[in-house]
């Protein structure tokens, strides 16, 4: 299995679905301090008085409330919220509360929605050319040592639709690929990094990996490149490693002999002839 270019694809297929749903991209920044039910409302102000935030860590950002979004202008650490409107006007009759859409979120909305979707690449050369991209690369691949020994999961099989025999190699293999994220803006590249993350751990993502045979899949996340004070550009780079356990599968077909003649051959010493009595 190639597993380079399924993730390149996979990649791809999450920056057009948060694309598309810009519901996902407010989540990714979303947490339990951005949710709950408002005990002050008036024009101009929303409260929750439970919060505890740092002062105007979510100006810039929004506020959702009843089907309405309410511009945020800054915020108490009491939990106070001083947006643009009345949120007094509005009846939340089925209790969902108010979500907090963080600044974050609306950057990364803006950026897949106003720029191209960042370049997917499977890495060949040195350093990308392209950015915002991202690219990856085989950091190791290799044979578990505590799996099956050689030959122990060697089974013959025959294909149903044709008939033919063949024999099968199961092995497990121990994979750990490098998911870098580039990009001239160093905020683009945190965000960015906070959507793939977000992007490995959704459902769809970890159902598709089973798909595909992988297990014990983990991710790590790191800053440090030795590459990127040598480039001439200014710019940032943040890794993601993704590890995983996959099976491998080898077929070998094995060299048939074609019958071409048909020969009998008596063995009187196995067929002994005796003649029944009957009574009459």
């Amino acid at each position: 299995m190639l597993l380079e270019l399924r993730l390149q694809q996979w990649i791809e297929e999450g920056l057009k679905r948060y694309k598309s749903q810009p519901i996902l991209s407010q989540l990714v920044f979303s947490d339990s301090s951005h949710l709950g039910y408002p005990d002050g409302l008036g024009d101009g102000v929303l409260s929750d008085s439970t919060k505890r935030w740092l002062p105007d860590e979510h100006a810039g950002g929004q506020v959702w409330y009843s089907g309405v979004t309410f511009p945020i202008l800054s915020n108490t650490t009491d939990g106070v919220l001083t947006i643009t409107g009345d949120p007094s006007l509005l009846t939340d009759a089925d209790r969902f509360g108010f979500r907090i859409i963080p600044p974050t979120a609306i950057r990364l909305m803006d950026l897949l929605a106003t720029k191209p979707l960042p370049v997917v690449l499977t890495k060949y050369a040195p350093d990308p050319t392209e950015m915002p991209c991202f690219t990856v690369s085989l950091q190791s691949d290799q044979q578990r040592l505590e799996d099956t020994f050689i030959g122990e999961e060697i089974e013959q099989r025959v294909d149903n639709t044709t008939g033919l025999e063949y024999r099968m190699n199961l092995q497990y293999l121990q994979a750990s690929y490098l998911i870098s994220i580039w990009s001239a803006n160093r905020l683009e590249t945190l965000w960015l990094y906070a959507w793939l993350t977000n992007w490995f751990h959704s459902p769809w993502s970890q159902e598709l990996f089973a798909a595909w045979g992988m297990d014990h899949v983990l991710m790590g996340g790191m800053d440090r490149d030795p590459a990127v004070e040598y480039m001439p550009e200014r710019v940032y780079v943040r890794h993601f490693l993704l590890e995983a356990r996959r099976a491998e599968r080898s077929f070998d077909v094995p060299q048939l002999e074609e019958i071409t003649d048909w020969n009998v051959f008596v063995l009187m010493q196995y067929a002994p002839f005796f003649t029944p009595l009957f009574m009459t």
